[in-house]
C-alpha cells in the first residue's frame, strides 16, 4: 500500500474581464482535417475548427496560434507562400473599419495590404539570423510575424484617435495595443523631434460581425495602425529608407532631412486639430444645419464632452449616419432642434450607443 493524503484548498476562478494568467494550447490543423474527413477548404472543415476554438476558450485559453500561408512548390521546390487568406481577410477588415468610422462621424482613408512574400523572405531571413534557435516550421514563423495582414486607417484630424480607439475596440477582438512613440534604443542620429505618432492594434474579426461566407476568415489576425494621414505618409518614406534601405544606411545629411520633414508633420498636425476645432465651433451655432454624419457627430461629442464626465458615459457613438437620415424624415436639422430631444434622453448609465438611444428617443 502506498500512503496518500489529500490537501484541498478554496480557491476561486476569476472572470474573463479580470483573468491575467496566459495560456496556450497547440492543435494540428491539418490533422483536424484529416481525423474528420473534412476539405480545408471546405465550410465543413471551419465549422469544426471554430468548435475547436470555442473548446479552446472555454479551457480559458488566451493565445491560440492559427494556420500559417500555405507552402507552394514548383519542380518539387518550395517557391513561395500563398497568403491569400490573410489578404482576403485584410480586405474584409478594411471594409468593416472604413463602414464603421463613416457611419460614426470619423473622417479617414482605410486601406489593406498582404505583406508581400519578397519583403516577407526579407524579414524572416533577418528575424531568423538574431534568434538562438532559428525556426523549425511554418507555425513558428506565422506565430513571430503579426502583420501578415494589414490594415491602415489615416485619420484627417488627429484629434479622433480617441474615437477611433472606441469604434476598433468595439468592432474587433483586439489583443494587444502598442502607441508610438516608443524609443527602445538610442537613435544613431541626435533626432529633434519624436518621429512617429501612431496606435497600432493586433486584433482579429468578430464572428458575429461577419456573414457565413466571410466567418473563415475571422481567425486570421490583423494589424491595425492608426495615425494622421500625414504621419503615414511621412512614416512610409522614413520606414522604406531607414529599416528597409536598399542602398547602403543613410548619412548623417539624410537622417537630417528626415526629422526636418518630421518636424513639419507634427506642425500639420497642429494645424490639423485646430482646423478641427474651427468646425467644431462652427457646428456648434444652434442655427448651423447639420449637412453630414461629420457635423452631426462632431456637435454630439462636444455635447456629451461638455456635459458629462467621462467616468459616467462612455461616448460609443454608433451609427450617425442612420440617426441623420431619420432626424432629415422629421425635420430636425440643427443643434436648435435637436437639444430637446438630448436634454430628455437619459444618456448615463445605458448600453446602448448615443444614436440608438437618441433614434429611440425620437421615435
Amino acid at each position: 500500500d502506498i500512503p496518500v493524503s489529500c490537501v484541498i484548498r478554496s480557491a476561486s476562478i476569476p472572470s474573463l474581464e479580470k483573468a491575467r494568467l496566459g495560456m496556450l494550447n497547440f492543435f494540428d490543423y491539418e490533422d483536424l482535417g484529416r481525423q474528420h474527413g473534412a476539405d480545408p477548404e471546405s465550410n465543413e472543415y471551419w465549422e469544426l475548427f471554430r468548435l475547436y476554438v470555442r473548446a479552446q476558450l472555454h479551457m480559458r485559453c488566451t493565445h491560440i496560434l492559427l494556420p500559417p500561408g500555405r507552402p507552394v512548390y514548383e519542380n518539387g521546390h518550395l517557391a513561395g507562400f500563398d497568403f491569400t487568406a490573410a489578404q482576403r481577410a485584410g480586405r474584409i477588415a478594411a471594409e468593416m473599419l472604413e463602414d464603421a468610422l463613416r457611419s460614426s462621424g470619423i473622417r479617414a482613408m482605410v486601406t489593406s495590404r498582404a505583406k508581400s512574400p519578397s519583403r516577407l523572405k526579407i524579414k524572416v531571413t533577418q528575424r531568423n539570423e538574431k534568434r538562438e534557435t532559428p525556426y523549425k516550421n511554418m507555425s513558428e514563423i506565422y506565430a513571430d510575424i503579426a502583420d501578415l495582414s494589414g490594415v491602415r486607417v489615416s485619420l484627417y484630424f488627429p484629434g479622433d484617435r480617441a474615437k477611433a480607439d472606441r469604434v476598433i475596440n468595439n468592432l474587433f477582438m483586439v489583443a494587444e495595443t502598442k502607441k508610438f512613440p516608443v524609443q527602445s534604443k538610442q537613435p544613431s542620429y541626435n533626432k529633434r523631434f519624436s518621429g512617429y505618432w501612431a496606435t497600432h492594434y493586433r486584433a482579429s474579426m468578430k464572428e458575429d460581425s461577419l456573414d457565413k461566407s466571410r466567418i473563415k476568415y475571422a481567425p486570421v489576425r490583423l494589424e491595425i495602425q492608426v495615425a494622421s494621414v500625414l504621419m503615414h505618409a511621412w512614416s512610409e518614406v522614413e520606414h522604406d529608407l531607414v529599416y528597409k534601405p536598399l542602398q547602403g544606411t543613410l548619412s548623417d545629411e539624410e537622417l537630417a532631412i528626415l526629422d526636418e520633414l518630421n518636424g513639419l508633420v507634427l506642425s500639420g498636425e497642429i494645424a490639423l486639430e485646430r482646423l478641427q476645432a474651427a468646425g467644431n465651433e462652427r457646428i456648434q451655432s444652434k442655427n448651423t444645419s447639420f449637412n453630414n454624419q461629420y457635423d452631426l457627430a462632431a456637435y454630439l461629442y462636444n455635447y456629451l464632452s461638455t456635459r458629462y464626465k467621462r467616468m459616467d458615459i462612455e461616448p460609443r457613438m454608433g451609427n450617425v449616419e442612420l440617426l441623420l437620415r431619420l432626424m432629415g424624415r422629421l425635420k430636425i436639422a440643427n443643434a436648435k432642434e435637436l437639444e430637446p430631444i438630448l436634454k430628455s434622453t437619459k444618456l448615463v448609465n445605458d448600453k446602448r450607443t448615443i444614436s440608438e438611444q437618441l433614434s429611440d428617443q425620437i421615435i
